[in-house]
């Protein structure tokens, strides 16, 4: 049964890498979930936020501590699972910094930003959302994950997007 699963996925992985055009996009939008982009949008949030709302700075501490935590725990199921990336050669800094790809990163933290997303406007809540699921979708088209690892990172971002969402309010009290 679990290798028919795992036949399945290689198959829709595969097929999805076939189909989905053109590359230059999809590999834009694997890029734009890297953690560095959020690490550099949170610090200038942070710096230059209160400008535009004063509870923005503090949001964007929010964010990047709920994104660092999300990673602890990406990082020890993929080391606790060591499920091995798709083949290929795009992404060369995914496949020796972090060979194991169960579950996706890039898309837990997709998922954990769209649930952040909806607690405010919908005009912000829509395309980020939009966002958080192309971003998935471009991990699988440039072959460093397959759909099961998406699936999975996008669902435990979610939950502790949920997590973290409830339990901001008594966070914001320890937070600048």
């Amino acid at each position: 049964m679990m290798m028919d699963w795992f036949a399945l996925d290689r198959a829709l992985a595969g097929r999805l890498r076939r189909r989905c055009r053109p590359r230059w996009l999809f590999a834009a939008l694997a890029r734009s979930g890297d953690s560095y982009v959020f690490f550099l949008l949170a610090a200038a949030v942070w710096q230059w936020g209160d400008k535009f709302n004063p509870a923005l700075p503090s949001l964007a501490v929010f964010v990047l501590l709920a994104i660092i935590f999300t990673s602890f725990i990406v990082l020890f199921i993929k080391w606790a699972v060591q499920r091995e990336r798709p083949a290929g050669d795009w992404g060369g800094i995914y496949r020796s910094h972090d060979p194991y790809s169960f579950p996706s990163g890039h898309a837990s933290r997709a998922g954990l930003l769209a649930v952040q997303s909806l607690g405010g406007p919908l005009w912000l809540a829509l395309p980020v959302c939009c966002w958080a699921l192309l971003v998935s979708l471009a991990r699988i088209v440039m072959g460093v994950h397959y759909p099961s690892d998406v699936l999975a990172g996008f669902l435990l971002g979610m939950v502790l997007g949920a997590i973290l969402h409830f339990f901001r309010p008594l966070l914001a009290l320890y937070m600048i």
